[in-house]
């Protein structure tokens, strides 16, 4: 496996940016796969202050 260049690594993020940012759902699904939001949009409560 070879080491990706900045520029690639650059690329990938802007890239993973516009696919999770392309709706809100899309927005909505990916906060509830890294698991810091719940289906209806609050925090997990791990990640919630109280």
């Amino acid at each position: 496996m070879t080491r990706l260049s900045e520029e690639e690594i650059l690329q990938k993020i802007k890239d993973h940016r516009v696919l999770v940012t392309a709706s809100k759902k899309a927005a909505k699904e990916y906060l509830c796969s890294l698991g810091t939001h719940n289906e209806d949009g609050t925090l997990t409560e791990e990640y919630s202050v109280n």
